[in-house]
């Protein structure tokens, strides 16, 4: 019967060994040069440290430092619209220099121009010199520049109100 209270005795040591072994190697019960090494994670200072130096376990994270949301750019300011050329203001202005050409000269000058901006430069001419410049060129144009400038002549002047 000794033998079989010492074999008994011996798998029961063996169950009982086994269990703590696996338990120590499962990372359940902690036994030194056993139980594996647990992976650094939030708490840097060793197991308990979180009790000593009042950290809970269950605290959100703390919450990372955001960068302030990017500003939208300003819209640009519009841009200015040039101002539209003033035809007339320049016709006057090469009415004055061609009055003192030679009508021959003018004519010259003037024949790549359309008609209708030769038209606005002769009304804004003196009149003896158009007419100079008008019996110096060809019939059918000098007719054609004739009618511009009574067309131009018809128009009523624009008047621009006050305030605007």
């Amino acid at each position: 019967m000794k033998k079989k209270g010492l074999i008994v005795g011996v798998i029961g040591l063996v169950v009982i060994g086994g269990s703590v072994v696996g338990l120590g190697i499962a990372g359940v019960l902690n036994i030194p040069g056993l139980t594996p090494m647990k992976k650094a994670g939030k708490n840097l200072y060793g197991a308990g440290a979180d009790v000593l130096y009042g950290e809970k376990k269950d605290a959100p994270p703390p919450l990372a430092l955001k960068k302030p949301p990017a500003k939208k750019p300003e819209p640009e300011a519009p841009k200015p619209i040039p101002p539209k050329p003033d035809k007339i203001k320049g016709a006057k202005k090469i009415a004055r220099v061609w009055n003192s050409l030679e009508a021959l000269k003018v004519v010259e000058i003037s024949r790549a121009w359309k008609d209708t901006e030769l038209a606005l430069v002769l009304s804004n001419m003196e009149s003896e010199k158009a007419a100079q410049v008008l019996a110096s060129m060809d019939a059918g144009r000098a007719g054609k520049l004739s009618q511009e400038i009574q067309k131009i002549a018809a128009q009523p002047p624009v008047v621009v109100a006050e305030g605007s």
